[in-house]
């Protein structure tokens, strides 16, 4: 371990005697062992104190053979540890830490420790430090990635999947950067998020919207027109004031600009209730409300909705048409029900927790609301000639390209995903056609 490198011996005792030595000399070890006072040895640049035989006996034993050494005499001792030895005996004579920085700086100029360095070792000495030296440090860890540590790391991940790498590394002691290429290379694994969710789905509901999507899947190619013959409906609160999203405040930035920074708002809390009903023509109906509607409301909302089909679409639509709507409460109430059943009006039922299966939830509200948020309204009013200029700027092509392609592939996507929530969806996938 010794031979080949240099050390420096320094006499504690004196501090006069100080020799640097090379262990591929001539000279012998035995040659130096006729002081039984204490030395300095610095060994690779780290001060250690120890007795100059214990040296000795120390690189006996961590060499084959025995070093040589050759003695030269050396004049100054590191600038560094007589600071610190400074610092100490200011520390003693009872000096502040501004004025032992101000006696190291007029003694020492531009190579003395900066006001960090000196308020350090100056508190150190003050709350009971003896040693001038640095305190010995733990070993290296373990930077291996045997099959002895990767299955070391594997039950530990398997027991706790949230385990952080740094924790992990601790558990083990196994370096950092050793743990994360375990992770990800021998054992193949990625570190993500959970997502948000509408609802933690049970069995039971997953299984109903499965049912649902295939059962729509199937309606839509055996009954070819029905996509076009469906009214979509559904309720959402719009503010005088949304923040925007995060997405909407990036900028394209040079790689040296500073990132921009936005305030957190919240909500304005002026709002106004919406309620649409479309189809692939695009919007029939819509209203706004200042108040939670009631199944009582809803009754008249759909009382007026006939009136505008009628009006728009004709009377065979009229007839033809079937109403698409959530499990809200307003939608299922009892007087709800029987003016359905009244005036014929067939329903498409819908899953419960499926925002992900409700066109005006995926489509529809986050097409409207979007060029709406950041920007603040005087009163409801202007926040309603807002919301009526986006609905008309929303071409038919767009209504029809929600109802007709994203709509059935998001059944084929639950689906495949076995009736949970799922993500990325495009209208460009095929939908199979199911037998």
């Amino acid at each position: 371990m010794f031979h080949g490198l240099k050390c420096v011996l320094f006499s504690c005792a004196r501090r006069e005697e100080l020799y640097e030595a090379d262990f591929t000399s001539e000279r012998s070890v035995h040659d130096l062992i006729d002081e039984p006072d204490r030395h300095l040895l610095i060994f690779e640049g780290r001060p250690v104190h120890c007795s100059l035989v214990s040296c000795l006996k120390m690189s006996f034993l961590t060499s084959c053979e025995q070093p040589a050494f050759k003695m030269q005499r050396v004049t100054e001792i590191s600038v560094f540890l007589k600071q610190r030895i400074a610092i100490e005996f200011c520390v003693k004579l009872g000096k502040t830490a501004t004025e032992t920085l101000h006696l190291l700086q007029e003694a020492y100029g531009g190579d003395a420790f900066k006001k960090t360095q000196v308020f350090h070792w100056h508190k150190s000495f003050q709350t009971g430090r003896q040693q001038v030296l640095d305190m010995p440090r733990a070993p290296r860890k373990k930077t291996g990635r045997s099959a002895e540590n990767v299955q070391k790391v594997k039950e530990l991940i398997e027991g706790d999947r949230r385990l952080s790498v740094s924790a992990l590394s601790g558990l083990t002691d196994i370096s950092a950067t050793s743990v994360f290429r375990i992770l990800t290379v021998d054992l193949s694994l990625r570190r993500r998020s959970a997502k948000f969710v509408p609802h933690l789905l049970t069995e039971t509901q997953q299984e109903h919207r499965l049912e649902l999507s295939q059962r729509m899947l199937q309606r839509i190619h055996s009954e070819p027109e029905l996509l076009n013959t469906i009214i979509t409906m559904d309720e959402t609160w719009t503010y005088q004031y949304d923040p925007e999203l995060k997405a909407q405040s990036s900028e394209w930035l040079t790689p040296k600009a500073p990132r921009p920074v936005k305030c957190v708002r919240e909500r304005a809390v002026g709002k106004v209730m919406l309620v649409t009903f479309f189809d692939v023509s695009g919007m029939i109906h819509y209203e706004f409300f200042h108040r939670t509607i009631t199944g009582e409301l809803f009754v008249q909302v759909l009382q007026r909705l006939r009136e505008s089909v009628l009006h728009r679409r004709g009377l065979q639509f009229l007839k033809d048409c079937s109403l698409h709507m959530d499990n809200a409460s307003p939608h299922t109430a009892l007087d709800t029900r029987k003016f359905l059943i009244q005036c014929g009006m067939k329903v498409i039922e819908h899953a419960p927790y499926s925002p992900d299966l409700a066109p005006s939830d995926f489509w529809l509200y986050p097409r409207l609301k979007k060029p709406l948020r950041g920007k603040r309204y005087e009163n409801l009013r202007a926040l309603k000639e807002a919301v009526r200029q986006e609905i008309g700027s929303i071409t038919s092509e767009e209504f029809r390209d929600c109802l007709t392609k994203q709509w059935p592939c998001r059944w084929a996507q639950c689906v495949n995903s076995a009736g949970a929530y799922f993500e990325g969806v495009s209208s460009n996938d095929p939908v199979e056609k199911l037998d």
